[in-house]
């Protein structure tokens, strides 16, 4: 395990992409990953209540701010694995007719690739 620096746009990325994941396995999918996903999820939490600095209007830390996180380097591989998944879904839904709904999948691909580009620079560091 090491301690893992995250800016919290990241991590909020990954906290959404971990709840999809783990709402998705939780019917008839792996129980492991729903496990993982939210014993990820609990870290963060706990790392965000445990942050020394002012909360924002959403209960995390300032958005330029960062969480200390205690990850393995298998706990970054589902990351990018979920992060990889969420993106695929997401380019899936671009496709959508309606404009309000490719305008969010639009930013929700801004997010992943943004979070993508952290955790695959963190592992390819750690190889």
């Amino acid at each position: 395990m090491a301690v893992r620096e995250v800016p919290i746009e990241i991590w909020q990325t990954v906290d959404g992409c971990l709840d999809n994941l783990a709402a998705v396995e939780r019917i008839g999918g792996d129980e492991s990953v729903v496990t993982w996903s939210e014993r990820l999820r609990k870290l963060g939490w706990d790392a965000a209540a445990a942050h020394p600095g002012p909360a924002g209007a959403n209960g995390w830390p300032l958005s330029a701010d960062q969480l200390s996180l205690d990850l393995s380097a298998s706990d970054v591989r589902f990351i990018v694995e979920t992060l990889d998944r969420s993106k695929a879904v997401t380019l899936t839904l671009l496709g959508n007719p309606e404009p309000s709904i490719r305008q969010q999948q639009q930013e929700s691909l801004h997010l992943d690739e943004q979070a993508l580009r952290f955790w695959k620079g963190r592992a390819a560091r750690e190889e």
